[in-house]
């Protein structure tokens, strides 16, 4: 059985070689054994994310170390150093010795005994703190790519930069969405820990059907998550759904749809939420999307919503116009959610960012006229670029006016980075 070091080894090289993200490569690697330990699962999922991290430290720690650079090496010993220099920098519970001889050991057995010799005097030297290489692997600037850190420069006060980066490189909260058609957040709380021993819960900090839990393991695999009283869903994308549902609480039979449904996360929510009567629209560019959407529903115990596949930068066949409210949570740079999904930092730049918000703003203006007059949009994003966010707004269509914006920042709000912005068609005003 492979050990913990081996699984984020083989993580990081899926991440490295194939583009995969971390999380669908460890659970790749889980489900071929399944019987791994608990605590190896942990170990492994701490470095790998670990690693994604604070990838550009490490970096730079290492070739601090490294007499000719990390340039020329082969990406398997990069990433086998990379585990080894985040235990030392990051993992005090971890002995240095015994990290230092694990990826000796897995050196030597990608490239031979010359490159493990390498590796034993590089990691050594780190460990030492030669060339300042402890204080370089704990740089929390580093950590990010350059653009990134100006972007949280731009947008944020001088003394919050430093926090907001700390908090990106810290495990996520993992939050629950309770279907109150089927039951109360007392409720699926008490199971929870009358059903798991050590699991704490306590309640949302934003939204009242919100459930904050420790200790539980993977959720998705709990009786009660079959059985459809929860959903797994960060407390930042509930926010987006209480703010939809809170524009058009004075109507009854609400016409709604969730233009970018994806997987369909916030259409259940939506369904969940809005008053018995209301008809839910999904849309989006996957149709294999959109048929596990319909299984999700259905675990919920939620009338199917009418799914529509359509790809919204071309055009909008198939969505017929009068919707009281369009959730438009439109496909983004993901800056906000760096947190929980690490690899996002390396994996985007600048350019994208804008060519994002060029899509942002096509979307836009194709869904506005779906609108009833008078009708409700909300525009979010996972991201905390102002292009993003309030510069999309700026090209909003003229018949939509904006009632209100907000940007969740996970070091003030303890959830993903959002930009939510509420629009109220104006064309009876």
């Amino acid at each position: 059985m492979p050990s913990a070091r081996d699984i984020a080894l083989w993580a990081l090289g899926r991440v490295e070689r194939d583009g995969a993200f971390a999380s669908a490569a460890l659970a790749s690697a889980f489900s071929r054994d399944p019987s791994l330990d608990p605590r190896d699962r942990g170990l492994a999922t701490e470095l790998t994310m670990g690693v994604l991290r604070w990838r550009g430290a490490l970096d730079a720690a290492i070739a601090a170390c490294a007499p000719r650079g990390i340039r020329r090496l082969d990406s398997s010993v990069l990433s086998a150093l990379r585990i080894a220099a985040y235990q030392i920098a990051h993992l005090d519970r971890v002995p240095p010795a015994a990290a230092i001889s694990a990826a000796v050991d897995q050196v030597r057995a990608a490239r031979g005994d010359r490159m493990a010799g390498f590796a034993s005097g590089v990691l050594r030297a780190l460990e030492r703190g030669e060339h300042g290489a402890l204080a370089l692997a704990r740089d929390l600037g580093l950590s990010h790519p350059a653009w990134l850190v100006d972007v949280l420069g731009r947008r944020l006060p001088a003394d919050e930069v430093d926090l907001a980066l700390a908090v990106n490189n810290s495990p996520p909260p993992t939050c629950l969405r309770v279907n109150v058609r089927r039951a109360t957040p007392d409720a699926v709380a008490e199971l929870l820990t009358e059903k798991a021993p050590g699991v704490s819960v306590s309640h949302g900090r934003h939204v009242s059907t919100c459930l904050r839990v420790e200790g539980l393991g993977d959720p998705a695999a709990n009786e009660a998550h079959r059985l459809g009283w929860y959903s797994v869903q960060d407390e930042g994308a509930q926010i987006v759904v209480a703010l939809c549902v809170e524009s058009v609480c004075h109507k009854k039979g609400v016409r709604a749809l969730d233009a970018c449904a994806g997987r369909g996360g916030k259409t259940a929510a939506l369904a969940e939420a809005l008053e018995p009567g209301s008809a839910i629209e999904a849309a989006d560019r996957s149709p294999q999307k959109l048929e596990r959407l319909a299984a999700d529903f259905a675990r919920l115990g939620l009338p199917p919503a009418r799914a529509i596949a359509v790809d919204l930068e071309v055009g909008t066949a198939g969505l017929v116009p009068g919707y009281d409210l369009i959730l438009l949570d439109a496909p983004c740079s993901g800056t906000g959610v760096v947190r929980r999904r690490p690899d996002i930092r390396w994996r985007r730049s600048r350019a994208d960012v804008l060519r994002m918000a060029d899509v942002q703003a096509v979307l836009l203006q194709k869904v506005a006229p779906l609108l009833e007059p008078g009708g409700v949009l909300v525009y979010s994003v996972c991201s905390i670029t102002e292009e993003e966010g309030p510069g999309v707004v700026r090209r909003a269509p003229a018949s939509l006016r904006l009632v209100s914006e907000r940007t969740l920042w996970p070091h003030r709000d303890d959830t993903d980075g959002f930009f939510i912005a509420t629009l109220e068609d104006s064309r009876l005003h």
